[in-house]
C-alpha cells in the first residue's frame, strides 16, 4: 500500500554508493531491493522503481515474495560481511 511521499531517489542513491564500495573493494555480491511497485500516480517514484526492476544490477523483490532472497542465501551458505578483525 503506497502511504505517501518517499525518498526512493535517496534510497537507491545510498545503495548505489554502498554497491560501488564493495566494487572497489572487489567484493562481489547479488544485491536485492524490496519494496512493491509505487502506484503510477506517483510518476517520479514509478519511474525510478521502473529504472531499477530493469537494472542488471539489483533485482527487485515484491514485498510478499521475500522468501527468494531467503532461498538464496541458504542455497549460497551467505554469512553477514565482517572487517577481518586485526589484533595488535
Amino acid at each position: 500500500m503506497y502511504k505517501g511521499a518517499i525518498n526512493l531517489s535517496k534510497d537507491l542513491n545510498d545503495m548505489y554508493a554502498l554497491i560501488k564500495a564493495f566494487d572497489a573493494a572487489n567484493i562481489t555480491g547479488k544485491y536485492y531491493m524490496v519494496g512493491d511497485e509505487p502506484p503510477k500516480k506517483a510518476d517520479k517514484q514509478h519511474e525510478m522503481w521502473n529504472t531499477m526492476r530493469k537494472s542488471p544490477f539489483v533485482t527487485v523483490v515484491p514485498i510478499a515474495e521475500t522468501e527468494q532472497i531467503t532461498d538464496y542465501l541458504e542455497e549460497h551458505n551467505v554469512r553477514p560481511y565482517r572487517e577481518p578483525v586485526v589484533s595488535e
